[in-house]
């Protein structure tokens, strides 16, 4: 941990892509499988991630902050993006952690745009995945 030149001011900032198969790849559904800690595609392994996430940064004494997840858009898998991210924020929040989805702008397969910059709109997946991510959110408070 370096040096707090200003108390209090340092965070422990993280990403979570994972499963990469999922996220990045061209699976496109999730969770899949047994719903256990030590099985990648599942809800139980992301709040295992999460929970170590937070013990870091309590170990540590700094707060977390999620900085970047966001799973692509694969073959219409926006039912399964949205409740990635329900369950994401969901976990975060319940351990006290704040995240930033990772918009890259494209709206093709393998994007994770939320919002069609060509004609500054929401898009109807970005819309899902919004409500799933405040809803996920306001579960875990």
């Amino acid at each position: 941990k370096p040096t707090d030149t200003a108390i209090n001011r340092l965070m422990l900032s993280v990403h979570y892509m994972d499963p990469s198969a999922f996220t990045m790849g061209d699976v496109t559904q999730w969770p899949t499988g047994e719903e256990v800690a030590t099985n990648y595609y599942s809800k139980a392994y992301m709040e295992a991630q999460i929970d170590k996430a937070a013990a870091t940064g309590l170990a540590l004494g700094m707060p977390v902050f999620l900085g970047e997840y966001g799973p692509e858009s694969n073959s219409n898998n926006t039912a399964a993006r949205a409740y990635y991210c329900n369950k994401l924020n969901e976990f975060a929040a319940a351990n006290g952690i704040v995240t930033a989805y990772w918009d890259n702008g494209s709206i093709t397969t393998g994007g994770t745009a939320l919002f069609d910059r060509t004609n500054n709109v929401i898009t109807a997946a970005g819309q899902t995945i919004v409500d799933a991510i405040i809803a996920g959110y306001n579960e875990g408070k």
